[in-house]
Order: C-alpha cells, then sequence, then structure tokens
C-alpha cells in the first residue's frame, strides 16, 4: 500500500518506462499518466494518485501471474512425479504377481500417510531407535514418499550406516529407482563409505545402477580415485567396461588419475579393462589421455594394445586431440600423420587453427604435408593465417581466433619454411592473405606478401 503515499518521481519513471517496455511503446509516453507536471520547473515532479494505484495494479497483477505460474509449474512436476511413482508402484505389483520378488505393494494411501512421513525422517536424520521402533510395528521398510523417496536411500545419503544395515536386515531393497530416489550404492560411493558399500553389495545392490547422469558407482569411484573402493566394486561384478555415454572408465581414469601416478589406469588394465572401448562418440581412451597430455597413460594404453589410428565417427584420430607433449609418444606408434577427418582435415591444419605452435612443429618435423587441402581447399597456412571454416565445429582446443597476431605470424612461417604454398584458395575464394588483412594483421600480411602472395 505504500505505493498509494509515495511521494518521489522515481517510482512513477520506473513504472512509466516499464509500461512503455511491456507495450513496446516509448516510454516518455506514459509519464503524463504516472506523474504531475510543473511548468515552472519545466519538468515532471512528483507522482499522482491515480499513478499510484496504477502502479499497485500492475505490481498486483505481476505478482498475481508470477504466483500462478509457480503454482501451475509446481502442479505440472507433482503429476509427472505421482505419474511415475504410480509405474513404479504398478511394477512392483507385477513383480509380485510373478513371483519375481516377494517384496509387499505400496498403496498411494501409504506414501501420503503421516508415519510414512515420519519414518522416512528418522531414517534422514539418523534416529535408529525411532526407525527400528517403525519397523517393530511393522511398517513397510519399501515405503516410499510421493516423490519415490524410501528410508534406505534418505538414510544413505545421510551416511547412516547403522540405519543402513538395519533396514537391509529388515529387508530392505537396495535397489533405488524412484522418482526422487538416490541410488545407496552410489551414495554411499560418493560419501567414500566403503562399510556401507560392503552392506549394500552383500545385500544384492546393483554395482551397474547409472544414475541421471549415465554413471555408475564404478564411474564415481574413479573420479574419487579410491582404490579400495573400486577394488570392491570389481570384486563385486561392476563393469570394467561401464562408460557414461561420453565416458568409459579407462577414460574417466586417465584424465582424472594421471595426477596420482595413473594407478587408476594400472588397476583397471590389470582386471582387463577394454583399452579399444570407444564411447558414444567414437572417441578412446588414447584420445583422452593424448588430450589431457597424459604421457605415461597413452604409453600404457599403447602397451596393453590401443589402436593408435582408430577415429571416432568424424574421423578424429588421438593426433589430433592431443596437446604437443603427446605427440612424441604418439609418432613413435606410428600414428598417421597425414590422417583426415571426414570434412578433410588433418592434425597439422588444426593444431595451425587451434595455435599450437610446438605441436606444429613437431608435425612438420614428422613429415606432415604442409599443403595438404580440406574438402575446402583449406591448408595449414590458411588455418595458420585465421580462416577456420571448416575447423570451427570440429577444433579439440582452443580456436585461432584467440591467438594473438605475432603467434599467427610464427605459425605463418613454421609452414612457409617447411614449403606452405600461399596463393591457395578455398572453395569461397579466400587465402591466406585475404584472411590476414580481414584481420589487420599488417605483419602477417607483409610476411606472406614477402613470399608471393596477392
Amino acid at each position: 500500500m505504500f505505493l498509494l503515499f509515495y511521494p518521489g518521481r522515481t517510482l512513477g519513471v520506473f513504472f512509466a518506462d516499464f509500461l512503455g517496455v511491456l507495450l513496446l511503446t516509448r516510454s516518455g509516453t506514459f509519464y503524463t499518466l504516472f506523474l504531475t507536471y510543473d511548468s515552472t520547473k519545466g519538468a515532471y515532479i512528483t507522482m499522482k494518485k491515480k499513478g499510484c494505484i496504477i502502479s499497485l495494479v500492475i505490481v498486483t497483477v505481476l505478482f498475481a501471474g508470477i504466483g500462478v505460474a509457480g503454482y501451475m509449474y509446481y502442479q505440472k512436476i507433482k503429476a509427472k512425479a505421482v505419474t511415475q511413482v504410480q509405474d513404479l508402484v504398478q511394477e512392483m505389483q507385477q513383480q509380485v504377481a510373478t513371483g519375481r520378488t516377494s517384496m509387499p505393494t505400496i498403496t498411494m494411501e501409504e506414501m501420503r500417510s503421516p508415519q510414512t512421513k515420519d519414518f522416512l525422517q528418522a531414517a534422514a536424520q539418523g534416529d535408529l531407535e525411532t526407525v527400528k521402533t517403525f519397523i517393530a510395528q511393522g511398517i513397510n521398510v519399501n515405503v516410499t514418499n510421493i516423490l519415490g523417496e524410501n528410508a534406505l536411500s534418505n538414510a544413505a545419503r545421510g551416511n547412516h550406516t547403522s540405519i543402513v544395515e538395519t533396514l537391509l536386515k529388515a529387508g530392505a531393497n537396495p535397489n533405488c529407482t524412484g522418482f526422487a530416489c538416490k541410488d545407496p550404492l552410489t551414495t554411499a560411493v560418493r560419501n567414500n563409505n566403503p562399510g556401507m558399500a560392503q552392506l549394500l553389495l552383500t545385500a544384492s545392490a546393483n554395482p551397474n545402477q547409472p544414475d541421471t547422469w549415465g554413471k555408475t558407482p564404478l564411474i564415481y569411484a574413479i573420479e574419487q580415485s579410491r582404490t579400495d573402493m573400486i577394488n570392491l566394486l570389481l570384486t563385486s561384478g561392476a563393469d570394467i567396461n561401464a562408460h557414461t555415454g561420453k565416458q568409459t572408465a579407462l577414460m574417466v581414469a586417465a584424465t582424472t588419475g594421471y595426477r596420482d601416478s595413473n594407478h587408476n589406469v594400472k588397476l583397471l588394465l590389470e582386471h582387463h579393462a577394454d583399452v579399444n572401448q570407444p564411447s558414444q562418440n567414437g572417441e578412446t581412451p588414447l584420445m583422452a589421455a593424448a588430450q589431457m597430455g597424459n604421457v605415461e597413460a597413452i604409453s600404457l594404453f599403447l602397451e596393453a594394445g590401443a589402436d593408435a589410428n582408430a577415429t571416432t565417427q568424424e574421423g578424429l584420430n588421438a593426433l589430433m586431440y592431443s596437446v604437443y607433449q603427446s605427440v612424441p609418444v604418439l609418432l613413435q606408434a606410428k600414428v598417421d600423420v597425414n590422417a583426415k577427418t571426414k570434412d578433410g582435415l588433418t592434425a597439422l591444419m588444426m593444431a595451425a587453427a587451434q595455435g599450437h605452435d610446438r605441436k606444429v612443429k613437431l608435425l612438420i618435423e614428422a613429415n606432415a604435408d604442409v599443403n595438404a587441402k580440406a574438402n575446402d581447399n583449406t591448408t595449414a597456412l590458411i588455418a595458420a593465417a585465421g580462416g577456420m571454416e571448416t575447423i570451427q565445429n570440429k577444433a579439440t582446443a582452443p580456436l585461432a581466433m584467440y591467438k594473438s597476431p605475432s603467434l599467427n605470424v610464427k605459425l605463418a612461417s613454421l609452414l612457409l619454411g617447411a614449403g606452405a604454398q600461399v596463393k591457395v584458395k578455398t572453395k569461397n575464394g579466400e587465402t591466406a592473405l585475404s584472411w590476414a588483412t580481414k584481420q589487420g594483421n599488417t605483419e602477417l600480411m607483409q610476411l606472406l606478401t614477402q613470399h608471393g602472395a596477392r
């Protein structure tokens, strides 16, 4: 109600501007609606009472709109949760009917009851005596609330090992699949609680249950570099070749464990992890290690039979992914230095576009073809000058647009010294010189001109 008594000018200007934006009109159009004009001062000076009332109406409508939108969104989420829980209940009932499980069914009344709420809350808060009391009274230990949360997942999340043990002995299902239910085993791994993990695995928890992001307990154990947890999971049936879609277990080990002497890489290889298993886009552990500059892991993978010339679906190989530290060991493995992607890109073109001058030098020394052409006729020299028509969406590192002018010159000098041709045109008619001109790189323009560019 303060709007009705607000004497200042600022609030009136605000609402006039707001109404102007809302109706796609100049804000000045509404000044007279909200403000009193003083002709002696030639300015709008104070808020009208009518303007205050209009402002109050606008604020009320806005808040009402936000409230309605929020309530509708809540109802939508709630309906989705109820549907998923009902599906879960139906599945459990079918399992009981077909004899696949002896677990009691859960009714909607149970999910909504105050007793269920108190039971789940006691498990979450670590109140062991209350949990035991509920069990003694005959509560269904697998009961969930409307969101699918159950006592076991709540106890695991709170790191309450004694309650987890009590619930498992009372017949709690160690595998959680509800809408808001977090897998207890995954939670135990993330909480670095091997004792709880052992209890769950002994009770037949699924060691390969992926979470929302597709990560299995083993992936989390590798990320945290927990050797004891990794060994526990592997000896309990965890899939050593599990992947998140984007990364395999070996890829995770190569990109997170290199600071720890690649212990996890060695451990997984000892357990016969597939060194050539690709992710969904075809990326291999060797590529991941090459991109990280994890030279030891690269050597370990190659010794274990990694294919140095394996490619992704786009045709990228490990050399294209690699930073300069990874290049020598890959070259020793006879990786094809002139291999091309589906777009005709080579490792040299990509390195030139990305500004990796040390990598460019190593590739040239390895007899990379400095005049190879991509499908659109882009060459390494054009890429070094800023031409990224083909490379922009394929690069595996920062692009040439971030290179300094002096780095462009250094890259071009390396390529020209190796015999790069300066007059090559792309299919769009661009040359190295035209790209240098676009970027205003006068030093590069002079260098190219000295080598015959026109």
